[in-house]
């Protein structure tokens, strides 16, 4: 089994328009990298299962849609463990801070960690993209490839 240097989540519900934006970029970045120490997810929801494979990964990449940011607008910001509140754990609402830290109370370590958000257009019930973050869908796989490229000390000898 190859080392796993990073993990890539995208995430949302498939049934909310725009909320899919994170599976399908995942779908996109499966399709792209094409390499065994990159492990590529798309899951409806963040689970508190997610916090195994995090704990075995150098990086990790969330990717979500929000209605925080102006749409089509995509942002990147760290994420780490010391972000998550006690009261997280105590709801149902599981956020990539607070499975980076199950990833480290579990099991001893979570990895360095960047969510890329992007601001949704429509959230009403349906199965695709508004055409808007349907266009984005490319540039958003080419930036998160990119920024994998950029941690070397993380990608091994990706090139």
């Amino acid at each position: 089994m190859h080392e796993l240097k990073w993990i890539v989540i995208g995430y949302g519900s498939p049934l909310r328009s725009d909320d899919r934006f994170g599976l399908c970029v995942a779908d996109a970045l499966r399709d792209r990298l094409q390499d065994e120490s990159v492990q590529v997810l798309a899951v409806h929801q963040l689970l508190p299962e997610l916090a195994e494979n995090l704990s075995r990964s150098a990086g990790a990449v969330f990717i979500d849609a929000t209605i925080d940011l102006p749409p089509g607008v995509i942002k990147c910001v760290t994420v780490s463990s010391s972000d998550s509140t006690a009261g997280q754990s105590l709801t149902h609402q599981v956020t990539p801070e607070s499975l980076l830290q199950k990833a480290s109370s579990l099991y001893g370590r979570s990895p360095a960690a960047w969510l890329f958000s992007i601001g949704g257009e429509t959230f009403e019930i349906g199965e695709s993209l508004s055409p808007m973050i349907s266009n984005m869908v490319q540039k958003a796989s080419e930036l998160i490839e990119e920024h994998l490229r950029l941690n070397p000390e993380l990608m091994g000898d990706r090139k």
